[in-house]
């Protein structure tokens, strides 16, 4: 079984799974959406000192003992072995759902190396009469915003409902494909290239 080179790789590897996408974006909404502070942040807490983090650490200590993978260490207790192949599931489809995310972060990247950011201004190619530019305040009858409309009707090129498919963006299938390979790339010698990263 392949073992960390130091410590701190495998610390650094133990706050990358803990801390990501969504304690960034997500988590702020989800505390503004249940009431902010006192009513959603303290249940919260609490759940997660005596729930979470007990379960976290039972994981480590696990794999740390066992010296298994996911699948392997979870069969040695007979109650958790299903847990195992549910937990590798629910990482798939988180990643399934961030690289989705990841995808229109390098699209944006892309697109940011152009001399002129083509989201500061309403090109015809995609904005609708309904487009403005805030700088140029021209907001007399407008709705979105030129950022707004560049990333629904040129990012991602939404139909006009759910009964209409659309087309691949070629832009967001590359920037997939890309985030993809990199998963590839750093899963793919096991610790020794996660642990670098």
């Amino acid at each position: 079984r392949d073992k960390w080179s130091n410590k701190v790789e495998f610390i650094l590897c133990c706050v990358g799974l803990s801390v990501g996408l969504g304690n960034i974006w997500r988590f702020p909404y989800l505390t503004y959406e249940n009431g902010g502070g006192d009513p959603f942040l303290l249940p919260y807490i609490l759940l997660l000192t005596v729930i979470g983090r007990p379960i976290y650490y039972m994981e480590l200590i696990l794999g740390q003992f066992s010296s298994f993978g996911t699948l392997k260490a979870f069969k040695c207790i007979p109650a958790g072995r299903g847990v195992g192949m549910a937990m590798v599931y629910s990482v798939f489809f988180i990643a399934l759902y961030y690289n989705v995310i990841l995808s229109y972060a390098l699209t944006y990247l892309y697109y940011s190396f152009w001399k002129v950011l083509p989201w500061t201004r309403c090109d015809p190619a995609w904005a609708n009469e309904n487009c403005y530019v805030r700088k140029e305040g021209n907001c007399t009858n407008a709705t979105e915003t030129a950022t707004q409309q560049f990333f629904y009707r040129r990012v991602l090129a939404l139909s006009s409902g759910i009964d209409e498919l659309g087309n691949i963006q070629p832009e967001l299938a590359v920037s997939l494909f890309v985030a993809w390979f990199c998963i590839f790339l750093i899963i793919s010698k096991g610790v020794q290239s996660s642990g670098k990263v």
